[in-house]
């Protein structure tokens, strides 16, 4: 019998829900950017493929898109499952039985397949062993995977930083001794990659955060998220790292920096640093307790200039990241040729060089670039050497203004660093001035 034929939008919301149920992570729902990224990760370790943020969102139909995802795209997603390519997955894929099934509800519905060829007087027969076997499925089960709402509001976490600025080691306290578990974790932040287990009948762990902003530590019990806790580690003004992704980052140090009217690292010490290995993520990050301004109604002026042009970075990508309590915006720049490798993020509305044109964010790195960044009421709007080059709005609101973060691939320098709150009131300045 030839294979009932459904259109793609039937697949991918089954390819949705099959994702859900194996990464447990609850209702797409209620998932935030930073699991959308986090999913991006876990599909390109697995497959080596990178598909980006504003790609998962459509499929996951966040954000609304005329157009229909690409074969590359549909066969890494169905490579994540473990299929051969997404033909595979649509041939061995039905999504009524995907449908948030328990162990017991998955057995019941296959023996009801059972039973239509079956005669009449096995059904009370095979009820009964039906009903023998879910009872040995729950009898065996080890834990709980659900708990109530009385359950979950007695747990407790908690957390305290031991010292100011970065490294930091964090120290968490969580009382899960009411629930019957098996697997206790924390996860610094949303990177699943900083996650560790913690036994069960403890009350303390500690963590070490290499850099400074704003984190949201999670409580997992048996794999779900039951506890988030806002974690903020300010700077004692500005830091200078390098690196970092994968290992502790390398800090400078003030002898290390230029003796200039802005900041900057030595090329010598660079050229130490770098021999003969690839370029990395140089950035200037600042965060401290701003007040009340608030990230959706506030300016930011700077002056900046990637400084680390060679044959393995060409691209020299530079990138803003301003940072709010409920979310960020990340301002990219390059060279004019690799404008299809940037990404602008104004908190959930994501716009994708492979999809747009940002051919307006190329920079001339051999000048001093000046950004001009305002956002009023949701709307924001960028400027480059006082020229408009993008304005654009979105939804969610970003929260109380934290700090930002600079970042060039490379090397990079800043210079003339302003803020202004909604009020156009001069609330941060830094000149760099002896």
């Amino acid at each position: 019998m030839k294979k009932e034929q459904h259109p793609l939008s039937y697949y991918l919301r089954g390819y949705t829900i099959k994702v859900e149920k194996e990464l447990r992570w609850g209702s797409s729902q209620e998932w935030r950017h930073q699991d959308f990224i986090s999913l991006s990760d876990k599909i390109y370790a697995k497959t080596g493929v990178q598909l980006s943020v504003n790609t998962l969102k459509r499929i996951w139909g966040k954000i609304s898109y005329e157009g229909t995802p690409t074969t590359q795209t549909l066969d890494a997603l169905a490579h994540f499952l473990g299929f051969e390519n997404w033909l595979s997955f649509k041939n061995n894929y039905s999504i009524e039985t995907e449908r948030t099934l328990s162990v017991s509800e998955i057995y019941v519905e296959k023996q009801k397949r059972k039973f239509k060829s079956w005669p009449n007087y096995s059904l009370p027969i095979l009820l009964l062993a039906t009903l023998f076997v879910i009872g040995i499925v729950f009898a065996f089960q080890d834990k709980k995977d659900t708990f109530s709402p009385a359950e979950l509001d007695a747990v407790s976490f908690t957390y305290r930083s031991v010292t100011e600025g970065v490294p930091n080691t964090v120290v968490f306290n969580y009382d899960v001794s009411h629930l019957e578990v098996n697997n206790v974790e924390i996860q610094q932040s949303w990177d699943e990659r900083r996650r560790f287990k913690v036994p069960s009948d403890q009350k303390e762990a500690t963590s070490f955060y290499y850099f400074p902003g704003h984190w949201r530590a999670k409580l997992l019990v048996n794999g779900q998220i039951i506890k988030e806790k806002e974690i903020f580690i300010p700077t004692q003004g500005w830091v200078t790292t390098l690196g970092g992704q994968d290992g502790p980052p390398r800090y400078f140090f003030e002898d290390e920096l230029l003796p200039q009217n802005y900041i900057g690292v030595d090329p010598e010490v660079l050229k130490e640093v770098y021999g003969q290995e690839s370029p990395k993520w140089q950035c200037y990050h600042y965060f401290k307790d701003f007040g009340s301004i608030k990230s959706d109604h506030f300016s930011l002026e700077a002056r900046f200039k990637n400084s680390y042009f060679t044959g393995n970075n060409p691209c020299q990508e530079t990138y803003l990241w301003i940072v709010g309590d409920n979310g960020l915006f990340s301002i990219p720049f390059s060279n004019p040729g690799c404008v299809g490798l940037l990404e602008l993020w104004l908190n959930e509305n994501i716009i994708d060089g492979k999809d747009r044109d940002l051919s307006a964010f190329g920079c001339n790195f051999q000048e001093w670039q000046h950004l001009r960044f305002e956002v009023k009421n949701k709307e924001a709007k960028i400027y480059l050497n006082g020229h408009l080059i993008h304005s654009g709005s979105y939804s969610d609101p970003v929260g109380k203004f934290l700090g930002f973060r600079f970042e060039f691939m490379g090397a990079g320098i800043i210079d003339d660093v302003r803020v202004w709150d909604g009020e156009n009131k001069l609330i941060f300045e830094e000149t760099f001035e002896n």
